[in-house]
Formats: C-alpha cells, sequence, structure tokens
C-alpha cells in the first residue's frame, strides 16, 4: 500500500526539461520511503490565495504533478528550457497502513497519530529541502 505526501512549495527549483531525475529511496522505521525529485504542480499557486474562487475540493485534485510537465522558454540551462517545479512528493510504502480514526484528545496528538505519523512525514520533507538547500546553495529553499 501506499500513503503520499505532496507539498506545494512556496517557491520553484529550476530543472533543464527531460533530466532524468530518479527518486530517492530508504527506509524509515517500518516504512520504505521515495522521496521524488521536485516537479511542476497542476495546481495555479494563485488557486490557493485566500480570495481565490477556486473551490477547496478542486484545489485538492489539483495537488499533483502536472502532466506533461511543460517547460518554459523564458528560463533555460546550456540552452534547454527549464520546469519550473514547485511541487515535492514523497510516498510511504509498507504491507499495511493502520486506518483506523483514532480521538485527538490532546493538541500535540496530531503529530504523533496517523500511520505514517504526520511529524515523520514533514521531517523526510524537510530533511530533503535542507538537504538540497545545502547542495544548491538555494537561499529561497
Amino acid at each position: 500500500m501506499i500513503a503520499r505526501l505532496r507539498i506545494l512549495l512556496p517557491f520553484t527549483i529550476t530543472i533543464p526539461r527531460d533530466e532524468n531525475l530518479q527518486p530517492f529511496e530508504f527506509t524509515q522505521a517500518q516504512y520504505r520511503v521515495r522521496v521524488y525529485p521536485p516537479c511542476k504542480a497542476a495546481i495555479d499557486p494563485a488557486d490557493i490565495e485566500a480570495i481565490s474562487p477556486t473551490p477547496l475540493r478542486t484545489v485538492i485534485e489539483l495537488l499533483q504533478p502536472e502532466s506533461p510537465q511543460n517547460a518554459t522558454e523564458a528560463i533555460t540551462m546550456d540552452g534547454i528550457p527549464t520546469v519550473q517545479a514547485n511541487l515535492l512528493q514523497v510516498s510511504f510504502l509498507k504491507d499495511d497502513f493502520d486506518r483506523v480514526h483514532h480521538p485527538i484528545t490532546q493538541p500535540m496528538d496530531i503529530e504523533t497519530h496517523g500511520d505514517p505519523p504526520i511529524s515523520l512525514a514533514f521531517k523526510i520533507a524537510n530533511d530533503f529541502l535542507g538537504r538540497l538547500r545545502t547542495l544548491t546553495r538555494g537561499s529561497q529553499i
């Protein structure tokens, strides 16, 4: 089974079109974790603004990779058009997930409840972004 976390990033990462980046896979606790290369989201970031008329359900449905990943000629790398990536996707793979609803009685319970726990999901995403920031010297990350 797969549990997936998608995060719309508040910045873009410029990636050459057709760059064959592969997901990074590792084991964390009882999960096989797959962190995908950043990609362009199908959603227009303006759709998440407070004054946007876009229904929340539509926003949720569009929070996925754009297909195909449209490139722009406005920014090129070595003459190659680029994709302005703004979506990070992390998948958790496990034979079976606990999908039983557990009541949250304390404010901190939200971080430890769930399978996988939301705190683990965001820790993995933040670790990836921290490494990307160091590698690229990307102060905007």
